[in-house]
C-alpha cells in the first residue's frame, strides 16, 4: 500500500560508533557485554569469565569459551533449521579442550552438566537478545501510537512474501540485509562474539543462522507493531519461544541462501558501528 512515509530502507543512513563494551587484558577472543546482563570480563588464559549467568557453575569456564560457542551456533551449518539448533555435545568438548588451560583438557566429563545447562542458557539468551533489538529498533522509528501512515506501513510488512519487505532492501545504491534495522538487530551478534574477533570469524564461516536469527526477529517485530496483532510487545513471548515467528525458519533461511553474494564485509562493518544509545534515523529500514 502506497503511503507517504519514507521507506525504511532508504540511502544516507548514519552509523554512529557506539564505543564497543569490549574488556580485553588477555588472549584469544573475550568480551565484556553489559547490555544483556551477561558479562565476559577475561584477564588471562585460563581465567574464569566472571557472569552473572553462570555464578552457579562449579567450574570457571574457558576464557572465550561462550563467545566461541555462540560463533559456533550463529554459522552456516546447513541446515535450514539451524538458527535453533544448539551445537552437538562433541562440538563443545572440541572447544573446552581447545581453550581449557592444560590442567583441564579433557576434563569435560567432570561437569557436563553444568557446562550443558550453562550453554543452554547462555544460548537461549543470545537468541531472545535478536528479537529484543529488532523490537527497539522499530520502536525508536515508531515510537508512541501509531499514525494512519505508520500503522499501514507496519502492516504492508506483515503481508505476502517474506522476501519482498522493503525493511531487507537499500535502494538504490546498496543491496540486501544492508539497512540499518538490519545493522541495528544483527549487532547482538557482533557484541555476543566480541568486536575484535568478528572479523575473522565471518570470513572463515559465515553467519547465516545469525542472519536469519536477524530476519526472524524484524519479521516478528513488525508482527507485534501490526493492526492485527493480537498480542502487545508487553504480553509476546520471547524470541525463542514464539511459535509463529519458528515457522518462517526456513523460508528466511532460503532468502539468505538464494542470494548469490552476501556482502558480509558491509553487513558486519555497519552492526559493528551501530550506537545503541542513539535514535535511528527516519529512514532506517
Amino acid at each position: 500500500m502506497a503511503h507517504a512515509n519514507p521507506p525504511l530502507t532508504g540511502p544516507g543512513n548514519n552509523f554512529n560508533n557506539r564505543g564497543n563494551q569490549f574488556n580485553n587484558t588477555g588472549s584469544g577472543p573475550q568480551n565484556a557485554n553489559t547490555d544483556r546482563g551477561v558479562q565476559y570480563n577475561n584477564t588471562g588464559p585460563g581465567t574464569q569469565n566472571n557472569s552473572s549467568k553462570v555464578d552457579d557453575m562449579k567450574v570457571p569456564l574457558p576464557e572465550g569459551f561462550v563467545p566461541a560457542v555462540i560463533e559456533l551456533a550463529g554459522r552456516d551449518r546447513g541446515d535450514p533449521n539451524g538458527a535453533w539448533t544448539d551445537p552437538t555435545s562433541e562440538e563443545i568438548v572440541e572447544i573446552w579442550n581447545r581453550l581449557s588451560p592444560l590442567d583441564m583438557v579433557n576434563k569435560f566429563l567432570y561437569y557436563k552438566k553444568d557446562i550443558t545447562e550453562t550453554v543452554t542458557r547462555e544460548l537461549t539468551t543470545w537468541r531472545n537478545s535478536f528479537g529484543e533489538a529488532a523490537i527497539k529498533a522499530l520502536n525508536l522509528k515508531f515510537p508512541g501510537k501509531l499514525n494512519r501512515e505508520d500503522q499501514e506501513y507496519i502492516d504492508d510488512q506483515t503481508r505476502g512474501n517474506l522476501a519482498d519487505r522493503e525493511c531487507y532492501y537499500l535502494y538504490p545504491e546498496s543491496g540486501f540485509l544492508q539497512s540499518p534495522i538490519v545493522a541495528e538487530t544483527f549487532s547482538e551478534h557482533v557484541k555476543a562474539i566480541g568486536s575484535n574477533s568478528v572479523d575473522q570469524f565471518w570470513k572463515e564461516n559465515e553467519p547465516t543462522s545469525a542472519l536469519v536469527l536477524t530476519i526472524l526477529a524484524i519479521e516478528r517485530a513488525f508482527r507485534l507493531r501490526s493492526s492485527s496483532s493480537t498480542n502487545s510487545i508487553s504480553q509476546s513471548r520471547e524470541l525463542s519461544s514464539d511459535e509463529e515467528t519458528q515457522k518462517l525458519t526456513s523460508a528466511a533461511f532460503e532468502i539468505v541462501k538464494k542470494v548469490p553474494k552476501i556482502e558480509w564485509e558491509i553487513i558486519v562493518g555497519a552492526a559493528k558501528k551501530v550506537d545503541e544509545s542513539a535514535a535511528l534515523p527516519r529512514t532506517f529500514a
